[in-house]
């Protein structure tokens, strides 16, 4: 079961700092801590904001803070290869992921470290929870690894 890949750009991008992966099996780590819920992740999208009450689609690039909830697979998808994130804003929380968000990166906290891409929601709504492909396998690093050398 995959859920990534790779844009080859016709032009190079020059940037301050660039993404990097995670170690191999850093959420593995992270499921075994203390307060899982403050474990935090920062996700960016050009999706849409909202469905209901009222659509909301501004093209733009949004980032969001959301929170660790569980590395055990869920609705089918099995454990090892997916993140669930909190998607609702709340104590600890600055917004989610939402349809059109795919593909975006899921950052450790506020570092540049990868540790998914955006791949799935359980809500029509946008709220609950979302989930992420993880990236930090070494199945998954092997095939990236393969277009960055």
């Amino acid at each position: 079961m995959y859920d990534t890949g790779i844009a080859i750009l016709s032009e190079p991008v020059n940037l301050d700092t660039y993404g990097v992966l995670a170690d191999i099996g850093t959420l593995d780590g992270l499921k075994t801590k203390r307060g899982l819920q403050e474990q935090s992740f920062t996700v960016v999208g050009y999706g849409l904001q909202s469905v209901r009450p009222t659509l909301s689609a501004d093209r733009v690039r949004y980032r969001g803070t959301v929170n660790l909830i569980d590395v055990s697979g869920t609705a089918g998808i099995p454990a090892g290869t997916s993140v669930l994130l909190t998607n609702n804003p709340g104590k600890h929380a600055t917004g989610g992921t939402c349809f059109g968000d795919s593909g975006g990166p899921t950052f450790w906290g506020d570092s540049n470290i990868i540790v998914a891409v955006t791949s799935f929601g359980l809500n029509q709504n946008c709220k609950g929870l979302g989930g992420g492909y993880r990236v930090d396998t070494a199945d998954d690093q092997a095939w990236i690894n393969t277009f960055l050398e």
